[in-house]
């Protein structure tokens, strides 16, 4: 089961989350703090008169509940996100490939610079309201990894294989590799984040090669009909 899909930035530098995609699971059995709003005697407090204002009140511990909430989702994806990312730096700081090379193999081929791959496991954490481990499966070039938040015992090949796939389908439909090239070397310097990502063409990718979260065995029946339903809804 894959309970989450990231796009997060590369390279050195603050790192950014630049999409997110979660199936059926909102880390909501992790978040520690006691959210449930207490209701008891509501009920008599409506009978006193006294009903609207106990109505606010629990809209305003919901709300409160939900930006906490809100906020410790963030900070778990930014985490998984800087996780990856210093695993890549490190592994491009013992490649002979540079950057360069790779970014300018994508600009005059119009071809997929090689992927880096990797295999994290997420540890439990109180810091991150993680009450458990997951594994972390990513692929990355240039300056987008692609992420997978997956349990234990997930085939980690066929989520490379998934994973690889999606690559190739956004890159395709948005130029996200480009993008986000152009705008960490001409506007904001080397340290830069890409800004601006599709989510209008990302997310019909993760439907189709993930649906609700599951990893399905790709053949080349599967693979070529998925690209003819997925060129379809792209053309709609």
């Amino acid at each position: 089961m894959v309970y989450a899909f990231i796009i997060s930035s590369l390279r050195p530098g603050p790192c950014t989350v630049l999409y997110t995609k979660r199936f059926g699971y909102k880390f909501r059995e992790n978040y520690n703090e006691k959210d449930q709003i207490q209701t008891e005697g509501t009920e008599a407090d409506i009978y006193k008169g006294q009903g609207h204002e106990s109505e606010n009140e629990i809209r305003r511990q919901q709300i409160a509940a939900d930006t906490r909430y809100a906020k410790a989702i963030e900070a778990q994806e930014q985490h998984i996100g800087e996780l990856v990312q210093s695993e890549y730096n490190f592994r491009k700081a013992l490649s002979s490939k540079s950057f360069e090379e790779d970014f300018q193999r994508l600009n005059n081929d119009d071809v997929l610079p090689d992927l880096e791959k990797g295999c994290i496991r997420l540890q439990a954490s109180k810091q991150y309201q993680l009450t458990r481990d997951y594994t972390v499966i990513w692929v990355g070039t240039l300056n987008c990894a692609f992420i997978f938040v997956c349990e234990d015992d997930e085939n980690k090949q066929q989520a490379e294989l998934t994973l690889k796939l999606i690559v190739k389908y956004i890159q395709q439909y948005t130029g996200l590799l480009n993008t986000s090239v152009t705008e960490s070397l001409s506007r904001f310097g080397s340290t830069s984040s890409p800004s601006r990502i599709r989510i209008d063409r990302v997310t019909p990718v993760i439907k189709y090669m993930v649906p609700n979260g599951h990893l399905l065995v790709m053949n080349h029946r599967l693979v070529r009909q998925f690209e003819k339903e997925l060129d379809v809804a792209m053309r709609n």
